[in-house]
């Protein structure tokens, strides 16, 4: 587990004491603080392909002459310890993507020309690889060579969903939570908006709650 600590690290963009917030989020307590009283109106949303801002054209444009390395691609993994709903796990992640557009968005040249579009619904599925039956060594093996297939995918900006999550179970108790996204729909204030919004959609739909009750603010994901 150490070294694949290390690896993650390594690609990261966050400080050590932000990550370290992030990490204490998904330590399996999944507990938020006060929630917000005032709410945030959302951006409005055109189903039309839109001209890129800045930043999304330099990263486009950076993609598109280094299409065969993923060098844009963030990678995250989080510990997790202590009964895990896994259901709510998946179903809080999908709720965060129906929240965000950004997360729904796909890249693509029209004329030449970089637009971006939205889709209206986009389901993200959490595969579980279930590692408890193999000895030690073997399941180190198998979890590195997860981890790291994760942390060198190679999105398509044309092709959403630019994020992707996996589950890895090494014990009955203990898991590893993978996020893996595309730096183009990502930066270091969003992850904070993401884990926080994970941490809170968790508590609610593990204890049979809706997400209404989460939270009342919906800060939009930036990319």
């Amino acid at each position: 587990m150490k070294e694949i600590s290390e690896q993650y690290q390594k690609r990261l963009t966050l400080s050590n004491a932000k990550r370290a917030l992030l990490e204490q989020r998904l330590q399996g307590k999944f507990n938020m603080g006060g929630t917000s009283s005032h709410s945030i109106p959302r951006h409005p949303r055109s189903d039309a392909p839109t001209p890129l801002s800045f930043a999304e054209q330099r990263l486009w444009f950076l993609e598109e002459l280094e299409e065969r390395y993923p060098t844009y691609t963030i990678p995250f993994g989080f510990r997790l310890k202590g009964q895990l709903n896994v259901a709510a796990l998946e179903q809080s992640v999908n709720e965060i993507v129906r929240r965000h557009d950004t997360l729904r968005t796909s890249f693509t040249a029209i004329k030449g020309v970089p637009h971006k579009q939205i889709l209206s619904t986009l389901t993200l599925p959490l595969p579980v690889h279930d590692l408890r039956q193999f000895p030690a060594a073997e399941r180190d093996k198998r979890l590195q060579t997860l981890v790291q297939q994760e942390a060198r995918y190679l999105f398509d900006l044309a092709q959403c969903p630019l994020l992707r999550v996996a589950l890895l179970r090494l014990a009955d108790q203990e898991h590893l939570f993978l996020l893996t996204i595309h730096h183009i729909v990502y930066d270091g204030w969003s992850i904070g908006v993401f884990m926080r919004e994970l941490s809170a959609l968790y508590n609610a739909f593990a204890t049979g709650k809706s997400s209404r009750s989460a939270f009342l603010c919906a800060p939009q994901i930036a990319n």
